[in-house]
């Protein structure tokens, strides 16, 4: 679906005259408030209006982004690391079930991260055999295939973890499970 971005007119300099070829839009300010408010448009008396696709990322996975947004944000589509719908692994299944029990709500993908965060650092420490900071950095950086609730994790050479992106799409408004992108 096509939705509406409204740039301000003292803006329109940044843009190049081909605009009108655009097929998608990938917003660089990923904040919650300016995106809604693009999405939403604006008040200008004469501004820009360009109808394309729109991406973003995981910081618009928020609640207030569907209920600002409302009819405005249907049909975005935005990459993050987690969705309940699509439970990768085994663990992750358990981490649900346990997570709705105790809260009786679902997890979002902050407290999935959060969960595997801490069982990586346990692993680590596991590993390292005493509770050595040098030991358990050295051990964080050779994770490698760890099956966790966001999926399987590897950390780089440069200790950033490589894992797979979900995909999720305002729909009826929801967001609803697309696609998962594993790392090449």
């Amino acid at each position: 679906m096509a939705l509406r971005w409204v740039l301000e007119p003292q803006r329109l300099d940044i843009l190049p005259r081909t605009l009108l070829q655009v097929h998608v839009l990938l917003p660089r300010d990923q904040r919650l408030p300016r995106c809604v408010r693009l999405q939403q448009g604006g008040v200008h008396e004469d501004p820009l209006t360009v109808y394309a696709p729109f991406l973003g990322g995981d910081t618009w996975e928020a609640p207030e982004f569907i209920t600002i947004g409302g009819d405005a944000v249907e049909g975005v589509v935005l990459s993050t690391h987690y969705s309940v719908q699509a439970a990768p692994t085994d663990a992750a299944k358990k981490f649900v079930e346990a997570y709705k029990l105790k809260y009786n709500k679902e997890p979002n993908a902050f407290a999935a991260l959060g969960y595997d965060a801490y069982l990586v650092i346990i692993e680590a420490i596991k590993s390292a055999g005493k509770p050595e900071p040098v030991l358990i950095r050295d051990n964080l950086a050779k994770t490698k295939n760890f099956k966790g609730v966001t999926g399987t994790i590897t950390m780089d050479e440069n200790r950033d973890a490589n894992k797979s992106a979900v995909i999720l799409q305002v729909k009826g408004g929801k967001f609803q499970y697309l696609s998962t992108v594993e790392p090449f």
